[in-house]
């Protein structure tokens, strides 16, 4: 069973804030913080192409556990359209 986003954040005490940053360092970084134990991320709504990378970030570690992009970060309906 997959645990939900707030058992993931009881279990490692820590989210992740990624901020203005591009695809490809958001998706290093999220590596490297799943690596040293960290499984949860919140991409900032103020972050350019948001919507796109919360899809792409979710999609590159999804098929590693299984999960669907809303059990890894946020669903994409809850972010609000810029």
């Amino acid at each position: 069973m997959v645990a939900s986003i707030s058992q993931r954040i009881a279990e490692s005490g820590i989210v992740a804030i990624i901020r203005g940053t591009d695809l490809e360092t958001a998706i290093e970084t999220v590596d490297a913080l799943r690596r040293g134990g960290v499984s949860t991320v919140d991409i900032t709504a103020n972050t350019e192409g948001v919507l796109d990378m919360i899809r792409d970030v979710s999609e590159s570690f999804a098929a590693d556990e299984g999960n669907t992009a809303s059990q890894i970060g946020h669903e994409q309906k809850d972010c609000p359209q810029t």
